[in-house]
């Protein structure tokens, strides 16, 4: 018997976080899913899946809240829009959010999980095509 591709729907949360006009990254591993491990070692900004039935904006909070132990401010939604994965099984919706961590706040970086990098470094720790879709969000 044929078996026919399932169609599914995805809600993800993605969050660019500034602080002290550094970008927060997250290491791959931590940012995506497992079937997406050959970008481990490459560097993210911080994108969760949204399980059902539980609201986004908690979602993206309580994971960096897990992640680097501070407390984000200013969460607000910069763009939400909606596509189709690689082989058009499953749709996807991004809600990205703009936040702030407490200005001031001396932050550690531990880059075996995260760190914040310049806009200027990117190219050093992310693939060129997610920094051209990043680079849309920093100037707002």
């Amino acid at each position: 018997m044929k078996k026919f591709l399932e169609k599914s729907q995805k809600i993800k949360a993605t969050c660019i976080v500034k602080h002290d006009d550094k970008i927060l990254l997250l290491r791959g591993d931590q940012v995506v899913n497992r079937e997406h491990r050959p970008r481990a070692g490459y560097f993210g900004i911080p994108s969760f899946t949204v399980p059902f039935s539980k609201d986004p904006e908690d979602i993206a909070r309580q994971s960096l809240q897990d992640y680097f132990s501070q407390t984000i401010e200013d969460l607000s939604i910069v763009d939400v829009s909606q596509y189709l994965s690689e082989n058009d099984s499953e749709q996807i919706f991004e809600i990205v959010y703009s936040a702030t961590c407490n200005p001031g706040t001396q932050l550690e970086s531990n880059t075996d999980v995260f760190f914040f990098s310049t806009e200027e470094e990117l190219d050093n720790y992310m693939f060129p095509e997610e920094i051209k879709e990043l680079r849309k969000y920093l100037d707002l």
